[in-house]
């Protein structure tokens, strides 16, 4: 696994969280430092849409086009955060709901925000509806999974069991998870019945520690890490803690 800094990210030993280390990084940034989740998903949001800005001038392509499938959670919210920076950058994108975010949610103001906009949205109502909508997914130059996040877990549900597949038959685009590859486990590599297979994984914050199981690499593809805006003390001091108690 190949795996990359940016300037953004926060600069901190590595470190590889666990699910609910990164909640626990979350929950302090909000309550401690006073920083509102929906700050924390425009962070990782705008982060992903500059690490796709990137991959989109290394393919040289002019026309540039990005499909971002969204599921209802916070990782569906940080997509269409990527999509709302991707399309003030001049590039085509198309949104594909795989279910709308909760009422009241952070994700759903983001969706909200990307209505207002205009930008192109499908809601994939069904596993017909979805074959004909991801037949148009190869001619995509990136195709994002922002369909499930840390918070999964397995089984995956039929219908995003569906999506999953449709996402790995593509042939052509570069398949860019946000935080994790949907179907992956974040604590243990698990995959189950199968996850998304990723060119690029931008994760946020720091590493997960399943990527580091063996035969993370096929699901993972190249890593690099965005950061959300919190210092690199809060997540020394979570991992810390975690350590402390074992």
């Amino acid at each position: 696994m190949i795996t990359e800094t940016n300037a953004d990210q926060e600069q901190s030993p590595m470190h590889r969280l666990s699910c609910s280390q990164s909640r626990t990084v979350d929950q302090m940034a909000m309550e401690m430092l006073g920083i509102p989740g929906i700050v924390l998903m425009e962070n990782a949001g705008r982060g992903a849409a500059s690490r796709i800005l990137e991959l989109l001038e290394v393919t040289g392509t002019t026309i540039r086009s990005v499909g971002l499938v969204c599921g209802g959670g916070n990782n569906g919210g940080d997509g269409y955060v990527a999509a709302r920076h991707l399309a003030n950058a001049g590039v085509a994108v198309t949104l594909y709901s795989a279910g709308r975010p909760r009422p009241g949610t952070d994700a759903e103001t983001n969706a909200d925000i990307a209505d207002r906009m205009n930008l192109p949205t499908v809601a994939l109502e069904d596993t017909t509806h979805l074959a004909t909508h991801a037949a148009n997914w190869g001619r995509m130059d990136v195709l994002v999974d922002a369909l499930l996040g840390t918070g999964f877990r397995h089984p995956v549900r039929a219908f995003f069991g569906e999506v999953i597949r449709h996402i790995n038959q593509c042939r052509g685009p570069q398949i860019t998870s946000l935080d994790l590859p949907s179907g992956f486990d974040a604590d243990t590599g698990h995959v189950g019945d199968g996850a998304v297979e990723a060119d690029l994984t931008i994760t946020f914050a720091a590493e997960k520690v399943g990527f580091s199981q063996p035969g993370a690499d096929r699901w993972l593809g190249r890593v690099t890490v965005a950061g959300i805006g919190v210092p690199p003390w809060l997540i020394d001091h979570v991992v810390q803690k975690s350590k402390d108690r074992m």
